[in-house]
């Protein structure tokens, strides 16, 4: 008996190599199919991005000082009860 199995091997598929030139033929036909965003599209989406980024930064700010607080209180009422 032989140990290895015979099974048949995957036939690897050609893939056409192409030139610098044709890459980049290629490449900018490609780019002209892309939708660009306009300027004002993106200042306004720039915008929306800074301010919810200020305003989740503030609100994580304003829990950890929150959580800071309620942790403190406990820790000076323990010192009272605990002596």
């Amino acid at each position: 008996m032989e140990g290895k199995k015979q099974g048949t091997k995957a036939k690897e598929k050609a893939v056409p190599r192409l030139n610098i030139g044709e890459f980049i033929g290629e490449m900018k036909a490609e780019l002209a199919k892309v939708t660009w965003t306009s300027r004002e599209e993106m200042q306004v989406y720039i915008k929306v991005v800074v301010i919810s980024t200020l305003l989740f930064g503030f609100g994580i700010y304003g829990a950890d000082l929150l959580i800071q607080g309620v942790l403190n209180g406990l820790g000076v009422l323990v010192r009272l009860i605990a002596g």
